[in-house]
């Protein structure tokens, strides 16, 4: 039954014209049912010991202290963690909602971007709900880096340092406060990443080096040192989805520049070219731990945000080897091979577990 409701929720909201108003919060809300439900999903069973434990009154904090707090709020009421669970998709996609609502105006248009979100990475979000914590605040965070003021670029760094008390791989993000300063001199800075990832991709010791500075020491043997890495096709797959990230949101970009968009929209849309640049850092992580490409899952977000604008405002195709093809539908592509290569490939327990068990 779950199979065919989100089966139907992924065509109905991408590939049909309907006018339900708020099917984005209905799939906010079937989600949270999935994951309430999904608990043989990988990691619920070492998360919810970890809830039980701290549930009956020890001190655990190797989980972020955030997530510790929030479990002894939950504990105190006597919930089982996979209420937790359900509750915390809610409010991070919620939060995810609020920054899509501000840039896309119709209803139809932002079920688009939650039915690509379902396609992909909705499950791993499901699964990795700490994380999904951690990219929704960064998320809901992102609007203030499109405004020019100081104090909005503090917001930024305070909600995301709270997002890194959730998950530490969120320390990441705080690189995105230079994403304001790299508008006019993009290109210098792409060449700088990629020289800095090529650099740590084959000096393996800087990284590491690096990681004692910021991760404690099971964090450190578990994402550096005991771990096998993605391998030569997931370190593949990661870098042909960077480089398409930067050059879709540059091509956006420059679609954006040349028409008629609100100031917020193409500010949001070269902030989006500038982050895209820095997910190049991410690459020499990969072959340390698969575990980092989630880091890239901001990106997926924003790339549907940014298409739903892009419609909204008459620009529904997008120039494919000569072809005009509709870019709802491109993009639905794109998420599907993402959803068949880091699902399907890497763990297709996630998929099997929510819907066959």
């Amino acid at each position: 039954m779950y199979l065919l409701i989100f089966l139907l929720l992924i065509a109905y909201s991408v590939l049909i014209s309907h006018k339900i108003k708020y099917l984005d919060s209905i799939i906010i809300v079937f989600m949270c049912c999935l994951v309430f439900h999904g608990v043989t999903v990988p990691d619920f069973s070492m998360y919810e010991t970890a809830y039980k434990y701290i549930q009956s009154g020890h001190q655990y904090s190797d989980l972020g202290v955030g997530w510790y707090w929030l479990c002894r709020l939950f504990g105190e009421f006597g919930f089982s963690y996979a209420f937790l669970k359900a509750v915390v998709f809610a409010f991070s996609g919620f939060l995810i909602k609020h920054t899509v609502d501000r840039f896309v105006k119709t209803s139809e248009l932002r079920s688009i971007v939650w039915g690509l979100y379902l396609l992909y990475p909705a499950l791993l979000d499901g699964v990795q709900i700490r994380f999904f914590l951690s990219e929704s605040i960064v998320i809901f965070a992102l609007p203030f880096l499109v405004s020019k003021r100081r104090v909005d670029r503090f917001k930024y760094l305070l909600l995301t340092t709270l997002a890194i008390s959730f998950h530490s791989s969120a320390i990441f993000y705080l690189l995105f406060l230079f994403a304001p300063l790299m508008r006019h001199v993009k290109k210098i800075f792409l060449y700088i990443f990629i020289f800095i990832s090529f650099v740590l991709f084959f000096g393996r010791k800087y990284v590491i080096s690096l990681g004692m500075f910021l991760l404690n020491e099971n964090r450190i043997d578990r994402y550096l040192t005991g771990s096998d890495g993605a391998g030569f096709f997931g370190v593949l797959a990661y870098t042909t989805t960077t480089v398409l990230f930067y050059v879709l949101m540059r091509k956006f970009y420059a679609t954006v520049a040349q028409s008629t968009f609100t100031v917020e929209e193409r500010n949001f849309f070269n902030l989006s070219v500038c982050i895209s640049m820095i997910s190049f850092l991410v690459l020499p992580m990969i072959s340390f731990d698969p575990n980092f490409g989630r880091l890239q899952r901001i990106l997926w977000i924003l790339l549907y945000l940014q298409s739903a604008v892009l419609i909204e405002n008459k620009n529904d195709r997008i120039n494919v080897f000569g072809e005009k093809l509709r870019l709802s539908y491109c993009i639905s592509f794109l998420a599907l091979v993402a959803n068949l290569a880091f699902i399907c490939c890497f763990n297709f327990n996630i998929i099997s577990d929510f819907f066959f068990v």
